[in-house]
């Protein structure tokens, strides 16, 4: 008897809270459960939650831009060394400016791939659309269009650069550099078996123009031991040419287990 009112009692209370989530959801409103594991709200509320005894000591910031991750990260662990890496010109002067206040935060001028090496790129109007994809192709020297704006970067690997610095461990890895991420998972061979996480942007459609395929991204970090761990910022463009893309977090449990709350 108390087995079968006991179910009764569940039945009812998950019908309940299934029709307030529909409800809420038909408005726009999202409702999650406030125990046990939620991943895919923030990602360093995430990581200090589930990996609580492990020490954030090492944060690359890869595709760093002006800085806005690196500062979060800087907030969430502020006794761990970040490097910012950013290979465009103009932008890595406005990360310096934006850095500088904080001594934990190291900014990088070149890009990450595959191996050493040099790259001439297109720019773009917009920094956060330059990516090491957009190899330059000269215009006319009259005529046509306005002359479009080359840069050529430094590319090192994270391999390379690890030995380097003396980077011997990484904590938490951030790649963001617009459709490279296959190249720089290339040179991160040693970097990556000594990493405990992988927060990569990847694409949602594997036939759609820059971003990386989550297919792909998967893959190369599967092959590497990862287990992938949760979602963040996923974002869909509702055209013509479905699009969609979002940050992966990846765990290397050979170097950090995660913990149940």
């Amino acid at each position: 008897m108390r087995s079968l009112l006991g179910d009764t009692i569940l039945s009812v209370r998950n019908f309940v809270t299934q029709a307030a989530r529909r409800a809420l959801g038909a408005v726009g409103i999202s409702a999650l459960p406030l125990k046990g594991p939620r991943f895919g709200l923030d990602v360093f509320r995430d990581l200090k939650t589930f990996a609580p005894e492990h020490r954030f000591d090492v944060v690359l910031d890869v595709g760093a831009n002006v800085g806005d991750f690196s500062v979060a990260a800087v907030a969430a662990f502020p006794s761990a060394r970040i490097w910012a890496v950013e290979p465009i010109g103009s932008t890595f002067r406005q990360l310096e400016k934006r850095v500088g206040r904080w001594q934990q935060i190291n900014p990088v001028h070149c890009a990450m791939g595959a191996a050493d090496g040099e790259l001439t790129i297109r720019l773009q109007d917009v920094s956060q659309h330059n990516s090491l994809l957009l190899e330059a192709e000269r215009q006319p020297a009259s005529g046509g269009p306005a002359p479009a704006k080359f840069e050529t970067v430094r590319i090192t690997s994270l391999d390379a650069f690890g030995r380097a610095h003396g980077v011997e461990t990484v904590d938490l890895l951030k790649l963001d550099v617009e459709g490279y991420e296959r190249e720089v998972i290339a040179g991160a061979g040693e970097t990556l078996d000594r990493t405990a996480f992988v927060l990569c942007e990847a694409g949602l459609f594997a036939s759609k123009h820059i971003h990386v395929p989550f297919e792909t991204v998967a893959k190369l970090l599967w092959g590497k031991g990862f287990t992938l761990v949760a979602a963040y910022n996923m974002f869909y463009y509702f055209d013509n040419l479905p699009d969609g893309y979002g940050d992966v977090l990846f765990v290397n449990r050979s170097v950090c287990q995660l913990q149940r709350k």
